[in-house]
């Protein structure tokens, strides 16, 4: 029954000598759509080409090692690749499709919103308007006739750069916003001014006058807000197994540290792993107290005590991290009795270097503030990185490694993975993303 709908929605459309590729269904947590600069990675099995769900990451990244053999073997110039990665993390490859006009998204000006201009600056009040809230009303949009020198541009509320619907407008020379531009242009009922939309940034759009330039678009948005809601969201947890899987989003930390790209989604990992880097730091140092105080901690405690240090510790008060600094503190005398305990290899560790770290980075987050907690934590992660035994003993593995030196390019089934274990944490945070992205 379904296949004879289908036939006859393709003889309606006159594809008549149209084909069908049959695949098994595959229950996706993610959803990845991967072209030449560009990725973006949604939940369930179309959260990116669909729209109307999220979160949806959007990232930089070079196309996969297989992408000039795949556009060369189906003789098209430019094409998007999709996959879903199902519940045991394995990547499948769907679709290699024909789509055109790929752009790498450039940093984003306070207050923008992502999207993409046909010509900048655009006069949106003169504009045809097409809302995109489900798959149907793509039917309205392939269909649509633009007049003589119209100027169409679409408007996807919790769309993607990498929607189906961002792909017909970048074939048909259509604009393209992910926001509810009605609401906007409701603000302007009564008003005699046109309304003009700015492409300051690739990838970004600004409501601004006409006179104004694209130099004045003001310092780059760093959702300062959405970076501290994952940090806070990060030190609520202790299970090491948790902290083990969200080092993963060292790699998003550090895209959003270095302005490689900044989105809300990235800024929420980042603050994911900040809470994460700085809970591990503290455990493992009660960890290492317990142990060399109380040798018989492995027996009591099983084969890590780092599980003790990291369910009794509470980051959010200051006198732990104070009570710690003076243990490690070298004139007290602490320091000395743990570097010689024969099960606990302190002398190659710079225990109250980087527990000063985390305490100054603590007291930077509690005055809320980004740029010095943001500074400190790639000062933190670069001393993990030089301390990777450390994390080892912790949690029995390298938690960097899965994220160390992984080439998307030719790493493109471990990039996916990575990507879809970031999206649940995304989707485990409280809240959402829904509100914010909509508003203007």
């Amino acid at each position: 029954m379904g296949m004879r709908c289908l036939f006859l929605q393709m003889q309606h459309y006159g594809e008549t000598q149209g084909a069908i590729a049959i695949q098994p269904f595959c229950e996706s947590v993610a959803n990845i759509v991967w072209a030449p600069g560009v990725m973006a990675i949604g939940p369930g099995n179309n959260g990116v080409t669909a729209g109307g769900k999220t979160p949806v990451i959007t990232i930089n990244a070079p196309a996969p090692a297989f992408y000039g053999q795949a556009i060369k073997d189906l003789a098209i110039p430019e094409a998007e690749i999709e996959m879903v990665v199902d519940r045991n993390m394995r990547v499948w490859v769907t679709q290699v499709r024909q789509a055109p006009g790929h752009f790498s998204v450039g940093p984003p000006p306070v207050n923008a919103i992502p999207g993409f201009l046909h010509k900048t600056p655009l006069n949106l009040t003169k504009s045809r308007v097409i809302m995109i809230r489900g798959l149907g009303d793509i039917d309205e949009l392939c269909a649509y006739i633009p007049g003589p020198g119209e100027d169409v541009i679409v408007s996807q509320p919790n769309g993607s750069i990498l929607s189906h619907a961002a792909a017909w407008c970048r074939l048909r020379g259509y604009s393209y916003t992910i926001t509810d531009l009605s609401k906007h242009l409701a603000a302007f009922v009564g008003d005699c001014r046109d309304v003009w939309l700015h492409e300051p940034s690739r990838g970004w759009l600004l409501s601004r006058d006409m006179g104004a330039t694209p130099e004045a678009t003001g310092p780059i948005d760093n959702f300062r807000g959405s970076y501290f809601r994952g940090l806070e969201h990060a030190l609520q947890t202790c299970n090491p197994e948790v902290l083990r899987s969200r080092w993963v989003a060292a790699i998003p930390f550090e895209m959003y540290a270095t302005n490689q790209i900044v989105s809300r989604e990235l800024a929420a990992l980042a603050g994911v792993f900040t809470g994460t880097m700085v809970r591990t730091i503290v455990a493992s140092c009660v960890d290492a107290v317990w142990r060399a105080f109380s040798p018989t901690s492995r027996t009591e405690f099983g084969t890590s005590a780092a599980v003790y240090g990291m369910d009794a510790t509470n980051l959010t008060n200051d006198d732990v991290m104070s009570t710690l600094l003076a243990i490690f503190d070298r004139d007290g005398g602490g320091i000395q009795r743990l570097q010689t305990h024969a099960d606990t290899p302190l002398r190659q560790w710079q225990w109250r270097h980087i527990l000063g770290e985390a305490f100054s980075l603590m007291s930077a987050f509690g005055l809320r503030d980004r740029d010095k907690t943001v500074s400190i934590a790639m000062s933190l992660l670069s001393c993990m990185q030089a301390m990777r035994p450390m994390l080892e003993d912790v949690f029995g593995v390298d938690p960097l490694a899965e994220a160390e030196d992984l080439d998307p390019s030719n790493e493109w089934v471990a990039t996916a993975r990575m990507w879809a274990t970031c999206l649940r944490m995304l989707q485990d945070m409280p809240g959402g993303f829904s509100d914010e992205l909509v508003a203007w």
